[in-house]
């Protein structure tokens, strides 16, 4: 049932009527129009309330009954208003019961929400943790490739300077040589020499290369464990703000 005005405010408005029948000066045609008046705006557009105090007799032509008729009229007039009242409290009982039972609904939604929410705001952290912790890892095989690829470099120079030096060492050892055994013996150090130089080159190259595919697996592995944690905070923001307005529209008592 939902009234124009408070329900506290409509009780008391139909007590004060009530009251009025035991009045020394009740004039009941007064009495009738001021009800009337007051269910009207007490109760909504359809009601009979109104309808049914307006068929209350309290006078009679018959002028022995008019004491009778005046008894029976507030009796009646007592009657209807005190079931009025009832009515109301009833309904309000059972109103109240119902935003109690919403208010229970609203509460352990919120109640959900909240544990989510600190849930997410926990893998929020550790994710934020490992991702730091991956940034720094990132950053050390870096460096680490960096140095790797200066290692590379100086290796190629100092095998060169190392072959060039040999070189002149073996001149001096077998300058005595006959022609043939010294290109012979040049060509198989220059041949095993190459061979150590370009087994150093691909393992080194290899692994590089292998390094950089690990960071950007782990680059690609965190950006997507941040978008699928941006999802649920913005599934979470959603049900945040679904509740409020569920809050904002319970009906008032």
């Amino acid at each position: 049932m939902n009234l124009k005005i408070p329900n506290n405010k409509a009780i008391d408005i139909l007590r004060k009527r009530i009251a009025e029948l035991e009045s020394f000066n009740f004039q009941p045609n007064v009495w009738r129009v001021k009800t009337e008046n007051d269910l009207k705006e007490i109760f909504p557009l359809g009601d009979s309330k109104a309808s049914q105090v307006s068929m209350i007799y309290f006078t009679t032509s018959n002028e022995s009954k008019r004491a009778q008729f005046m008894r029976d009229g507030k009796s009646q007039a007592r009657q209807l208003l005190e079931s009025y009242i009832e009515q109301i409290q009833e309904y309000s009982k059972i109103q109240q019961e119902k935003e109690a039972l919403q208010e229970n609904k609203i509460s352990k939604k919120y109640a959900d929400l909240l544990e989510k929410w600190n849930d997410l705001v926990h893998e929020h952290t550790s994710l934020l943790k490992e991702k730091n912790q991956s940034y720094e890892i990132i950053e050390r095989k870096a460096i680490e490739i960096s140095n790797r690829d200066s290692e590379i470099y100086h290796l190629k120079k100092n095998t060169v300077q190392v072959g060039n030096i040999s070189l002149l060492k073996l001149l001096k050892l077998v300058f005595s040589l006959p022609v043939g055994q010294v290109v012979a013996f040049f060509l198989t150090i220059i041949g095993i020499l190459t061979g150590f130089f370009k087994l150093g080159e691909m393992y080194s190259a290899n692994k590089s290369e292998n390094e950089k595919y690990d960071i950007r697996k782990m680059n690609d592995d965190l950006k997507e464990e941040n978008i699928n944690l941006q999802l649920k905070l913005e599934e979470l923001y959603l049900g945040i703000d679904s509740l409020e307005k569920i809050k904002n529209t319970t009906p008032n008592i």
